[in-house]
C-alpha cells in the first residue's frame, strides 16, 4: 500500500516541539535528516517519494549532540561548502579553457584529412556478451576501450586471438585517436597504448609520411571542431558521418613539432588538474 503523500507540492515543513528547540541547530538537523530521510525513500513508477507515515516512524538518535558540537558542524559545513562551490568553479575554468580552440599559427595550403589519416571502423559485433566470454588476464590480452568517451572508457580485456563470425578482432597498436560515431558523436579521446573497439566508433592514425609533422594528440585537441562539421544532431543524439569528415581540408603545413608538443604538455596539465579536482571533490561530497 502506497505511504500517504503530503498535500500542495508534495512539500513537508518540520518545526521542532517546544521542548527541544533549546536543544537544536536547525541546519544542523537539516543537514542530518536530509541523509536519514534518503534511507526511507520509497519508489512508484520511477518516482521516488518520502510519505507521511514514513516520516513519521522514523527515529534519530537522543539525547542530541551539545549545541556546541553542532554549531561547530555547522560551521565546518559551511566551510566545505565554500570549497566546494570553488573546486566547481576551478573545474568549469579547466573545461573551458580545454574547449577553447588552442590553435597555433597553421599553414596557408590545404590538405583532407583522408591524405594524412588512416580511418578505421571498430569490430562489428564485439558486444558485452563476447568481451564476457573471451575475456583474459594473460599476456596475450588486450583493452577493449568504450566508445561512449566517459571517464571509465575501459571494457575491460580479451584475447588477442578473440575471433568474432570466424574472423579475428581488429586490434590498434599505433598511437590513436577514438572518434564517437553515434550519441555523444564527434567526441575525440585519445589513446597511447595498444587496444581494440568496437563499431560505435572510428580510429584514426597518422599516414607514415605525416607521423614527424604531427603530434596526435595535438590534433585531437584541434581536431573536433573538424569532427563537429561531419556530424548530424537530432535533439542530444548525433551521428558521425566518416565520408564527411574524410573529405575535409586541413591547413599545412602544420605547425613546428616542438611548438605541438608544448601545447600538448598545456592541454596534459589542464587534464590532470581538473582530475584531480574532481576527485577532491568527491572526497568532501560523501
Amino acid at each position: 500500500m502506497q505511504d500517504s503523500l503530503f498535500d500542495a507540492n508534495n512539500t513537508a515543513v518540520l518545526i521542532p516541539k517546544e521542548k527541544f528547540r533549546n536543544e537544536m541547530n536547525l541546519h544542523y538537523f537539516a543537514k542530518l535528516l536530509g541523509r536519514i530521510f534518503l534511507k526511507f525513500l520509497s519508489s512508484e513508477n520511477q518516482v521516488n517519494y518520502l510519505g507521511k507515515d514514513s516520516l513519521a516512524n522514523i527515529d534519530i538518535d537522543y539525547p542530541f549532540p551539545s549545541l556546541k558540537e553542532q554549531n561547530i558542524f555547522v560551521k565546518n559545513f559551511e566551510k566545505l561548502e565554500i570549497i566546494k562551490k570553488n573546486i566547481e568553479l576551478i573545474i568549469k575554468k579547466i573545461d573551458s579553457i580545454l574547449e577553447c580552440s588552442l590553435i597555433l599559427e597553421e599553414g596557408s595550403n590545404l590538405k583532407k584529412i583522408n591524405e594524412i589519416f588512416n580511418i578505421y571502423g571498430g569490430n562489428s559485433g564485439l558486444t558485452e556478451s563476447v568481451i564476457y566470454f573471451s575475456r583474459s588476464n594473460k599476456s596475450d590480452h588486450i583493452k577493449v576501450v568504450s566508445a561512449s568517451l566517459q571517464q571509465d572508457t575501459q571494457m575491460g580485456y580479451i584475447s588477442e586471438k578473440t575471433l568474432i563470425k570466424n574472423k579475428p578482432i581488429k586490434i590498434f597498436k599505433e598511437k590513436s585517436v577514438v572518434i564517437t560515431r553515434k550519441g555523444n558523436a564527434g567526441r575525440m579521446m585519445f589513446i597511447d597504448e595498444p587496444f581494440t573497439i568496437n563499431d560505435d566508433a572510428y580510429v584514426i592514425e597518422i599516414k607514415k609520411k605525416y607521423k614527424h609533422e604531427l603530434n596526435i594528440k595535438y590534433f585531437m585537441i584541434i581536431g573536433e571542431k573538424y569532427s563537429k562539421l561531419a556530424t548530424s544532431m537530432d535533439g542530444s543524439n548525433g551521428t558521425f558521418s566518416k565520408s564527411i569528415f574524410e573529405q575535409l581540408e586541413i591547413p599545412y603545413p602544420f605547425p613546428a613539432i616542438e611548438k605541438q608538443n608544448l601545447v600538448v604538455k598545456f592541454y596534459e596539465k589542464l587534464e590532470n588538474m581538473k582530475t584531480q579536482s574532481e576527485g577532491i571533490l568527491k572526497k568532501i561530497s560523501l
